[in-house]
């Protein structure tokens, strides 16, 4: 008998793509936006600024 091989998924990578993740919203000029942690539940927090990460940037990955 041959041993059966578990099917195991991998964990999806997260990053701050607009085409990648429903949370992430590109705004023009190189600003995008993260609605997931912003401050309230309609607030965002940016996550790219003229195509610079900022401090946010794949803040999601950690959880």
């Amino acid at each position: 008998m041959s041993k059966h091989k578990k099917n195991r998924r991998r964990a999806a990578l997260k990053t701050c793509d607009p085409n990648l993740c429903d949370h992430c919203m590109y705004l023009g000029d190189g600003d995008f936006v993260c609605d997931l942690h912003g401050l309230g539940p309609e607030e965002t927090v940016f996550v790219m600024e003229e195509w610079e990460p900022t401090e946010h940037f794949l803040q999601c990955r950690h959880e």
